[in-house]
């Protein structure tokens, strides 16, 4: 591992995990390049990306007072996280030197430097969390506050609020409900209060929980992504992306609210539509933060997921497992809707055969394509079969050339390079080594061996499906059967 010293001593952290700070630093295209494809900071960039607009939101609402509409606080935080004050972050302490990235013109992008300190901000927290997550969280955010906070946003006038609870309010009752005793009880009381309450029965028209709802929807991102992040060792961008929305999404919020019983707890004049109940959540998770920390905040709400999303979770945790070659494969179950044998495919990538586990992989799905047609094995992949292929076989074929090249090779690989590429053929062909120079290899030219690069196989079963447009319907193919999975969560593997 090269020295980081100078790199700690930019930022003015010094690391326990040095590795860690290294993979902050880590595009996915110098990964790829160094045969490391897993190493990169695409995860760390997410969990940053939401530990950031914790950190901002949660500054704004401890300096802010009850006459700060939530606009005020909305359009602060907007000023802090976006992309062009990152960059200016990174380069003010320096950082965008040390930030390793491999593309066509050698620069790093705007985007790339916006990520890159995004993930060491989350390589901060995970880094000092080893302590607590509270830990984590307080040397993170006074990393960043003392850095990069502009000390003019806090407001001359003092911080006002409210420590009186109402004393007709049902405290005890909604602290049964929710399964939390609170030491502020007015601050609980404020998570259930509606701005159509607070503009016509209070003294104090801004004292509703519209700001702890924008305290608690950062914190809900960041505590699902950080859920996710220390359950699951590998997933793709977009399925890690697409767990989070599952999780803080409308649907999930009303179903915790309904299951609560909170809607009879809520102070409003008129009607409380979906809105206003789903920010009643996020406030009430606000409070809780405020009230008792964030890892008691945390616990609560994983403690409130319905357990068939849990379970859901924990399938997909299995399967990344797998990939990431953390379990052994049981060559006696690997599945197939159609009935293939997949052994010799697994005896084959086990030993490390790769030119003939790449010629197997193709005679498999040649059958399985011959089987959906009642015919023997075609001798082409026909794009009819491939946007019907059964998704348990082409899964089983993805996760065992992913287990036994460590995350090298694997259509699922390939695919995530596609989109790296924007879909585009040609670049995607000079990324994964079938192209050089400007010329189409042969299939005699393929490198059958690790040192390959990312991607480079399987190939001879894309080289049966025909032209490049053809070609691309199996990663369409592997795309739409990772969105069936996830709609299918109960579904035996």
């Amino acid at each position: 591992m090269s020295d980081i010293t100078p790199i700690e001593l930019t930022i003015g952290i010094a690391f326990s995990n040095k590795d860690l700070l290294l993979q902050a630093l880590t595009h996915s295209s110098y990964a790829r390049h160094v045969g490391n494809p897993k190493n990169h900071n695409e995860w760390l960039a997410l969990l940053g990306d939401t530990l950031l607009e914790l950190i901002v939101v949660d500054y704004l609402y401890q300096i802010s007072t009850d006459l700060w509409k939530k606009d005020v606080m909305s359009q602060k935080r907007d000023e802090l996280v976006c992309d062009r004050r990152l960059v200016e972050f990174a380069k003010q302490i320096g950082l965008v030197s040390s930030i390793r990235v491999k593309n066509e013109n050698g620069k790093t992008s705007q985007k790339n430097i916006a990520e890159a300190f995004e993930a060491l901000l989350a390589a901060i927290y995970l880094d000092r969390a080893i302590l607590s997550d509270y830990q984590g969280f307080i040397d993170a955010q006074s990393w960043f506050v003392k850095n990069f906070i502009d000390r003019s946003y806090e407001p001359i006038a003092s911080n006002v609020r409210s420590n009186c609870p109402d004393l007709a309010f049902p405290v005890e009752k909604l602290e049964g409900a929710i399964g939390k005793i609170f030491h502020n009880k007015a601050l609980l009381q404020k998570s259930m209060t509606h701005s159509s309450y607070a503009a016509n029965f209070t003294n104090t028209p801004n004292y509703d929980n519209q700001k702890l709802a924008i305290l608690g929807n950062a914190l809900l991102d960041f505590v699902v992504l950080h859920y996710l992040y220390r359950n699951n060792t590998y997933r793709l961008k977009g399925v890690l992306s697409d767990d989070r929305d599952l999780l803080v999404g409308d649907e999930m919020l009303l179903m915790l609210v309904y299951q609560m019983k909170l809607k009879q707890f809520i102070r409003h004049n008129g009607i409380v539509g979906s809105k206003a109940l789903t920010d009643t959540f996020k406030a009430l998770l606000a409070a809780i933060y405020l009230d008792r920390g964030i890892s008691e905040a945390s616990e609560w709400f994983v403690k409130w997921l319905p357990t068939e999303i849990i379970n859901r979770l924990k399938t997909f945790s299995d399967r990344n497992s797998l990939t990431s070659g953390d379990s052994q494969v049981n060559p006696n179950n690997l599945p197939s809707e159609v009935g293939v044998d997949y052994s010799q495919l697994h005896d084959l990538l086990q030993q490390g055969k790769w030119e003939e586990a790449d010629i197997e992989t193709r005679e498999v799905m040649l059958k399985v394509a011959g089987l959906m047609k009642g015919k023997p094995p075609l001798n082409y992949l026909p794009l009819d079969s491939i946007r019907q292929f059964p998704c348990i076989d082409l899964e089983t074929i993805d996760l065992l050339w992913i287990k036994y090249s460590n995350g090298r090779f694997g259509f699922s690989v390939q695919q995530c390079l596609l989109l790296d590429v924007e879909k585009n053929w040609d670049k995607f062909g000079d990324l994964v080594g079938w192209k050089v120079n400007g010329i189409w290899q042969s299939k005699n030219e393929r490198i059958f061996h690790l040192s390959a690069p990312s991607g480079h196989l399987p190939s001879a079963a894309i080289r049966a499906a025909g032209n490049g447009k053809v070609r691309m319907s199996i990663y369409s193919r592997i795309e739409s059967c990772h969105a069936r999975e996830k709609r299918s969560p109960d579904k035996e593997r």
